[in-house]
């Protein structure tokens, strides 16, 4: 793939220095290594157990077990000359843990370079990969003129650790691959638009990672227009949803630290890149948010963040929901339901059982907040939310008039099910309030993919975002809708035509006790120009969550006090 136009530089999420990385990639990728919280290696960082997330009421066998994920760092360098006796020095590492998953590294050398030890392979087989079972892999990787050394990063070691570390949010994960980042773009990502290998398809992780975490960011050259800054974010956007279509896979990923200066002259904003791709879910920290350095949207107009979690850098930030995530498949995987660990049944549930405050409201055009995003991180909430159970709708067709008749859904639950832009479109979800006062809120995050094509798709010219040329991404519109189906009255709506994502959220005092609600899902189709060549399914694929957060009135409690039949009661999130 010809990426000699795009300058992107990658940068971990944190607070740190940035050095000039050697890379056989046209953009001479640049890298920042944070200054770790606890610098002292990864045995110093595992005990940091995740606080103020929801952890209090999860199952102890959550653990996140059986789930494979990824680790993707940026590679950062120091000293060497590229020669036998002093290579070039990459540090993207976490130190081989003494005890839970299996790690697998993979650097940044190119495919012509390969490591004289261990686990060596021959030149053009599949480079830099540590075979060798729970072995720290520092190795030299050599070509005919270049050597390059692998180290441990103080970065992606605290990252590790509020991740799958043993206090971390998911102890309990399979397999970790912790790739570079270099290396990830360009040959796993990447490769999927390479016009020589693998053309249509892209290159999986090593062990079919269902969670990719990804807490650094790419930023643009000070010098880039705007126009070029906003095709550069497209073309990475492409790359990861395409990714995200064909394996599945959830990409968790910081937006960063807010405007800054790196010492290389780039300027990083508000929401970089690759947090920027439709099909991911992007993350903030919550002093970030407070202090509104994070804010979307992005260069596209796409509603970001998706999530804040506790923090002062979106580094740290993002394993909280990268675990989260975990913890929600492994339950999936319990269920048995395949519907259950699909990326947007879990990226629906994470945001809908993100907490609100009783004042959120999106910012205008999007579906969500552009400050706080869905909310913040609330483990326990999202599960309960899982565990309610699938439900489908009570009816499909082709009319957003209310129902009245059909079998009602429970006031909690989710589906994963798939929408048509040209027949059947409205599928209708029947709610029954109780019909004594209940204080609360009504909550529902709906969530598909943006589609992408098979071709070579780079972006070049001055196209917008989803007309660029013979390949693109787009995605159809579905809309949100809240119908009181007792009155026939519209109570609530998300409509944004940016975001592929939409939410409700409304004050229980604004329904009705007792009346009965119609939660719709619309797919309005495509709202703009295909570009030529590149046709969008009229199937999409959705995932829809909700529920009811209520507490009854004082004259209920009286009522219930007194031995009357209990009134609804929704569970009360204890945080840890």
């Amino acid at each position: 793939m010809d990426k000699s136009n795009i300058g992107f530089s990658w940068v971990a999420c944190g607070n740190g220095t940035g050095s000039r990385v050697r890379s056989a990639d046209a953009r001479a990728l640049i890298a920042c290594a944070a200054i770790a919280v606890i610098s002292g290696g990864f045995s110093s960082v595992v005990n940091a157990s995740p606080s103020g997330i929801g952890l209090t009421g999860i199952p102890t066998n959550l653990t996140g077990a059986g789930v494979n994920i990824g680790q993707v760092e940026a590679s950062t360098s120091s000293a060497g000359s590229g020669t036998q006796s002093s290579p070039y020095q990459a540090t993207f590492e976490v130190s081989t843990p003494a005890a839970g998953p299996v790690v697998t590294y993979i650097g940044d050398a190119p495919s012509d370079y390969y490591p004289t030890s261990p686990g060596a392979s021959a030149p053009g087989s599949q480079p830099n990969v540590d075979t060798t079972t729970g072995v720290l892999h520092t190795f030299t990787v050599n070509s005919s003129s270049s050597y390059y050394q692998y180290g441990v990063s103080a970065h992606a070691n605290s990252v590790a650790g509020y991740l799958w570390g043993t206090n971390g949010v998911a102890p309990g994960v399979s397999y970790v691959d912790n790739y570079s980042a270099n290396w990830f773009l360009s040959s796993v990502v990447g490769t999927y638009y390479s016009t020589g290998v693998n053309k249509f398809a892209p290159v999986n992780t090593l062990h079919g990672d269902s969670i990719i975490n990804q807490s650094f960011t790419s930023t643009f050259p000070a010098s880039d227009t705007a126009q070029q800054q906003l095709q550069e974010e497209q073309q990475l956007n492409l790359e990861y949803d395409a990714y995200s279509n064909y394996y599945g896979t959830l990409f968790v990923s910081a937006v960063g630290d807010g405007a800054t200066t790196n010492s290389n002259s780039t300027v990083s904003l508000a929401v970089n890149p690759p947090s920027t791709a439709y099909n991911s879910i992007s993350v903030s920290a919550s002093a970030l948010a407070a202090n509104n350095a994070t804010n979307g949207p992005t260069l596209t107009g796409l509603s970001s963040p998706d999530i804040i979690a506790p923090g002062q850098y979106s580094s740290y930030s993002t394993p909280l929901v990268s675990g989260a995530a975990a913890l929600l498949v492994q339950a999936g995987n319990n269920m048995a339901n395949t519907n259950a660990v699909q990326a947007q049944t879990v990226k629906a549930l994470l945001m809908n059982g993100a907490d609100k405050a009783d004042n959120w409201a999106p910012s205008a055009g999007n579906s969500l907040n552009q400050n706080v995003g869905a909310g913040s991180l609330d483990v326990y909430q999202s599960y309960q939310n899982l565990e309610a159970g699938q439900h489908a709708a009570a009816a499909v067709n082709s009319s957003s008039t209310p129902i009245t008749v059909g079998t009602a859904d429970p006031l909690e639950g989710w589906d994963f099910s798939a929408a048509s832009s040209t027949r059947n479109n409205v599928s209708h979800y029947l709610l029954n309030l109780p019909a004594a006062a209940i204080a609360g809120h009504l909550t529902a995050t709906l969530v598909w993919n943006a589609q992408t094509s098979l071709s070579y798709g780079h972006i070049v010219g001055t196209s917008l975002y989803g007309l660029a040329g013979a390949s693109s991404e787009a995605f159809n519109s579905l809309y949100l809708y809240l119908y009181n189906a007792t009155t026939g009255a519209l109570v609530s709506k998300s409509t944004s035509t940016n975001d592929n994502t939409q939410t409700i959220f409304t004050s229980l005092a604004s329904l009705t006790p007792g009346d009965q609600y119609d939660l719709q899902v619309f797919d309005a189709g495509y709202q703009g120009s295909t570009p030529a060549g590149f046709t969008l399914n009229t199937s999409d694929p959705y995932a829809l969550a909700w529920n009811v957060v209520a507490t009854p009135e004082p004259a209920a409690l009286l009522l219930l006090a007194c031995g009357m039949l209990p009134l609804m009661m929704r569970r009360k999130s204890v945080r840890a």
